[in-house]
């Protein structure tokens, strides 16, 4: 049995196997983004097109047995217009292939919503569905003035705006705007919008020191030759549009080093294809403690040590390692869970098949507010990627 409202969806009796329904949906949302990728190579691939049917009426068919509504439907108008696709309707191109891809994404956290809390939002999606059947019925002349409206719709949770002012109440109680060792902020450089992702200049002995660890980290992994400075533009740039509540330093220093502890795991683990074990992944949560103990060794850098124990606590109390909830997530350990989630989903990963658009990663930020990720700091990360964004920072990352 369930029950709704209008904004949510809740599984009112509890379900044993409610997270094997989720486990079939993650393995159906790899399969799917893999063919549709596939077919952006070979888009007349009937087979690819049979293949992502087939998940999605799957998808479908296992939202029945859990009599989740709301989501049968959404999948049904996403089928209709791969139907229609098979029917060579539409032809396959990059603005359908983002549909269906936003589609799946949000069939995927729905369902661990469902898995995790029980409930779901599902405010906006009579509408999504209707403006997804309303291009099926008109067709491919319909694609082009249709299509943005759909993408708006379903990439359009944003952060409440009453949560975003709590948050920034607070922020601006605890602003320090301090350097490490003075009250002085006048050097703090700059944050401007770049068409390149580069490290602000430094002439901070400790930082040009943590900077060179930082970067010989991404070196010595798989994928990671850029990561440094990815994540520095956008955590900085967050800082800098909220007007530098957090000291620019300590946030500099936390970011080249919260992941060195990486450097420890084995090789045998980083670069593993495929799912971790839960050993695995217990190995790899020990590099906040790993990355915070090499930095409490040099005075002066508390605040940073603490950002780099936080970066992967959750907003709801879920994270590691010490399950702290809300307002006990230090801001620059709030800022740089964001970034630094950013970049996985944007960039290919050995355990991990396929990367996301940046549209679809903003996408799931935004869908993780108050879950995983601070609504204030969700917002000042919007705007610095919409200003990278149109500063051409993304080019080859759609």
């Amino acid at each position: 049995m369930s029950g709704n409202d209008k904004e949510f969806f809740t599984i009112v009796d509890e379900y044993d196997d409610v997270k094997d329904f989720l486990d079939e949906v993650e393995e159906k949302h790899e399969e799917i983004e893999t063919a549709l990728l596939a077919l952006e190579k070979d888009s007349f691939n009937v087979e690819l097109l049979n293949q992502v049917f087939r998940a999605l009426h799957t998808v479908k068919g296992d939202a029945k047995i859990f009599h989740i509504e709301p989501m049968v439907d959404f999948t049904h108008s996403v089928e209709s217009l791969v139907e229609a696709l098979r029917e060579g309707r539409f032809e396959y191109c990059k603005k359908i292939s983002e549909i269906i891809l936003l589609s799946i994404d949000r069939l995927q956290m729905m369902t661990r919503d469902v898995a995790t809390v029980g409930k779901t939002r599902v405010g906006d999606l009579e509408d999504i569905e209707k403006s997804i059947c309303g291009l099926v019925a008109i067709g491919k002349d319909g694609l082009e003035d249709m299509s943005p409206k759909i993408m708006r719709l379903l990439s359009g949770n944003k952060p409440n705006p009453k949560d975003v002012a709590k948050v920034e109440k607070k922020v601006k109680q605890s602003s320090t705007q301090q350097k490490k060792s003075a009250g002085d902020i006048s050097d703090v450089p700059e944050i401007k919008p770049n068409s390149i992702f580069s490290l602000p200049e430094t002439l901070d002995p400790d930082l040009q020191f943590f900077r060179s660890l930082g970067e010989e980290v991404d070196k010595g992994q798989v994928r990671w030759e850029g990561r440094t400075a990815f994540i520095a533009a956008i955590a900085l740039g967050m800082n800098g549009v909220a007007g530098k509540p957090v000291d620019y330093f300590q946030l500099e220093a936390a970011v080249y080093l919260h992941d060195i502890g990486m450097g420890f795991i084995p090789d045998s683990i980083m670069n593993k294809e495929g799912k971790l074990t839960l050993e695995e992944l217990s190995q790899i949560r020990e590099h906040p403690d790993i990355s915070s103990g090499i930095l409490h060794r040099m005075m002066g850098w508390d605040p940073a040590v603490e950002m780099i124990i936080h970066h992967h606590e959750r907003y709801d109390g879920k994270g590691y390692p010490n399950k702290l909830v809300g307002d006990n997530i230090c801001h620059g350990g709030r800022i740089m869970a964001i970034c630094d989630s950013f970049y996985a989903m944007t960039h290919q990963r050995p355990d991990r098949v396929n990367k996301k658009s940046i549209l679809r990663a903003v996408t799931e930020i935004n869908a993780c507010v108050g879950s995983q990720f601070c609504p204030y700091w969700v917002e000042q990360f919007n705007k610095v990627i919409k200003i990278q964004h149109e500063a051409g920072a993304f080019a080859g990352y759609e």
